[in-house]
């Protein structure tokens, strides 16, 4: 069965619909403590404040959300020197039962076309550079940039999946109607067969989430050896230009 094709994506306003993001944001990232990811009062202000909200739903099931987005307003200070109003997309999940099987982008995508509806230039986010899949979505799939590196972004984290590790993070900026974002969504947008002379290249572990579960110690060193290397190469003026067909991350110096 081709999952995509049974899947929908719903808008969500209001108390009651707002829930089922909660949910889903909340068995993701469960916490270590029992707690919530993000109460129903923040959501539900968050919304109404303008924000986008969704959630994906199997056809068969189309009560139950398998999939969630929660992102908020803000804004931004581009080279012009001007402020500029983005969308900040806080939390994408996707359940482990449905995950790699593109939900995902399917519901980036829908959050793209509301930027576009509404006259929204940009959605940022962060994720985390170790993280192979949110890489590859990030770059490959949706075809965003990345703007800078933040050292433990979040502090100490208190989901399961965090929990132990310090929270660096990659902020991304996706730019909707550029050209990288239309050749990602046309499906042009590939990893890079052929590594450009002078470029960067800097490895990810196979599955840090596994490794952190497995062993703490050797994920703290990755994280360590990968934040070294990022940082000093944004600090020396390379661009992150995308991923080769090992996802690793390809750095090429800015003109």
């Amino acid at each position: 069965m081709n999952l995509v094709s049974h899947v929908i994506i719903r808008r969500l306003h209001g108390v009651d619909e707002l829930e089922d993001a909660r949910h889903v944001c909340d068995s993701v990232w469960p916490s270590v403590a029992g707690g919530t990811e993000i109460t129903q009062n923040l959501i539900t202000a968050m919304e109404h404040a303008g924000g986008y909200m969704s959630a994906a739903y199997l056809q068969e099931a189309p009560h139950k959300p398998v999939g969630a987005v929660v992102s908020f307003l803000g804004r931004h200070k581009e080279a012009d020197g001007e402020w500029h109003t983005h969308l900040h997309s806080h939390m994408t999940a996707v359940l482990e039962s449905v995950r790699d099987k593109s939900i995902g982008t399917l519901l980036k995508r829908d959050q793209r076309l509301w930027a576009i509806d509404n006259g929204i230039e940009t959605i940022t986010w962060t994720f985390d550079p170790l993280v192979r899949r949110n890489a590859r979505l990030n770059l490959i799939k949706l075809g965003a940039d990345v703007s800078e590196y933040l050292v433990n972004f979040y502090g100490a984290m208190q989901d399961q999946l965090n929990h132990g590790d310090d929270s660096d993070r990659l902020m991304a900026a996706w730019r909707v109607t550029s050209e990288r974002a239309n050749a990602a969504a046309a499906g042009t947008l590939k990893p890079l067969t052929e590594i450009p002379h002078g470029a960067l290249v800097v490895e990810l572990p196979e599955d840090i989430v596994a490794l952190r579960q497995a062993d703490m110690a050797a994920a703290k060193r990755w994280r360590l050896q990968v934040r070294e290397q990022l940082t000093s190469a944004l600090a020396e003026g390379y661009e992150l230009v995308g991923l080769d067909v090992n996802d690793s991350y390809v750095f090429e110096k800015r003109d």
